[in-house]
C-alpha cells in the first residue's frame, strides 16, 4: 500500500512483511528516502500532545510505531523508483555510516 500527501508529495510505501519506505521532497525535485519497519505497539505505548498556545494536554493510545534511517538523497525518479522496487534487501546499508539522520514516525 503507498500514500502519497498531495500538498506535500511525501510518499510512503508500507509492504507486506512490515517494511516501510518514505520519500521527502527537498530542494527542487530531489528527494529524501527512508527505510525501516512497522511495529505493533505495545498495550500501554501512548503520545502526550501538549498545545502551548492553549495549555492543553491530551494522551493518545497508538496501535503501530514505525522506526526509519535516512537511506539516500536522489533526484525524483530515482527515488521514486527505489522506494517501490527493494523493499525487502539491502537493510544492512542502511545502518552502515555513522552519520545517519535517524526518524521516528507514529502511526496511530
Amino acid at each position: 500500500m503507498s500514500v502519497a500527501s498531495s500538498d506535500s508529495d511525501t510518499y510512503i510505501a508500507f509492504g507486506a512483511n512490515g517494511d516501510v519506505h518514505v520519500a521527502v521532497p527537498t530542494d527542487g525535485e530531489n528527494m529524501t528516502v527512508f527505510k525501516g519497519s512497522k511495529k505493533e505497539a505495545k498495550a500501554k505505548e501512548c503520545l502526550l500532545f501538549f498545545d502551548k498556545k492553549t495549555g492543553k494536554v491530551r494522551l493518545e493510545k497508538i496501535a503501530s510505531n514505525i522506526n526509519v534511517k535516512k537511506t539516500s538523497s536522489s533526484s525524483f525518479p530515482g527515488a521514486d523508483s527505489s522506494s517501490s522496487s527493494d523493499s525487502s534487501s539491502d537493510d544492512s546499508d542502511s545502518d552502515s555510516g555513522s552519520d545517519d539522520e535517524v526518524c521516528r514516525l507514529i502511526a496511530y
